[in-house]
């Protein structure tokens, strides 16, 4: 099981090694893969209204993996370093994929960036899920469950905005 979770301001359980972002950081780039594009255009419109420019949102798992790639200077085979990418840069990842799972997602992209912040977003009881996170050995993600109330305090806190 993931250890340990985070309440947002309603107090919504978020469970999770870590926050995805520090009290008060807010992440300079997020990418973003949704399949379904009602839920695409709410996370743009949202985090636009937020004052959010640096986003990719995507379709599927491999275009996840391929902007991560490319937002870490491309070569696959390397692990990128601390400046590759940003510190506080967050990876949304739906746990309802429909090309690759969002495990091997989330896997790819700790090959690439071992300390990167991810969030699974699931429709599913967030046990199952964690224990699926936990099993592939995947301790640094969060897991955000469907219908979200208010998840601005999982990706960044606004109170400074």
């Amino acid at each position: 099981m993931v250890s340990g979770y985070t309440k947002t301001m309603e107090g919504e359980p978020v469970y999770g090694s870590k926050p995805a972002v520090s009290q008060g950081e807010v992440p300079t780039r997020i990418i973003i893969a949704e399949p379904y594009p009602d839920l695409q255009q709410f996370y743009s419109l949202w985090l636009r209204s937020r004052g959010f420019k640096d986003m990719i949102i995507t379709d599927s798992g491999k275009k996840c993996v391929d902007e991560f790639y490319k937002s870490t200077n491309g070569d696959k085979n390397t692990k990128c370093s601390s400046n590759d990418f940003p510190r506080d840069a967050v990876v949304i990842l739906d746990t309802h994929l429909e090309d690759i799972s969002s495990i091997q997602v989330a896997k790819q992209i700790f090959d690439r960036n071992p300390d990167q912040q991810v969030i699974f977003t699931t429709t599913l009881p967030s046990d199952i899920i964690s224990q699926e996170i936990s099993a592939a050995g995947l301790s640094k993600c969060s897991v955000l469950t469907k219908p979200f109330g208010t998840f601005q305090t999982i990706i960044f806190d606004t109170s400074d905005r």
